[in-house]
């Protein structure tokens, strides 16, 4: 990595930048899911995969720690910034997020 001078030292900066990943089911294929096709969920910031409404390859990770966890509300991780209610089983609306 890059290096860095200081008071006669050499500092090895490692700079690892890891993508988000769906923690539910790793998922082993050519392109990981991106932007909207993962959620972070609002109570414990777990990512796993959204649901089929956003994500068309999703193993069902997000739907599965709502449920198994008690947990309520996920939202997406790209530019719609979809809130997932388990409760509903649908992504819901909230004025909020237009401010």
């Amino acid at each position: 990595g890059p290096q860095k001078k200081q008071n006669n030292f050499s500092l090895e900066l490692d700079l690892v930048i890891e993508q988000p990943h769906c923690q539910w089911k790793p998922r082993k294929a050519t392109r990981p899911f991106i932007g909207d096709e993962l959620m972070q969920c609002l109570d414990c910031g777990f990512i796993a995969c959204s649901p089929p409404s956003l994500n068309a390859d999703t193993n069902l990770g997000m739907q599965q720690h709502l449920l198994i966890s008690g947990h309520k509300l996920a939202v997406s991780c790209g530019e719609k910034a979809q809130i997932f209610c388990s409760e509903c089983g649908d992504c819901v609306y909230h004025e909020i997020f237009e401010q």
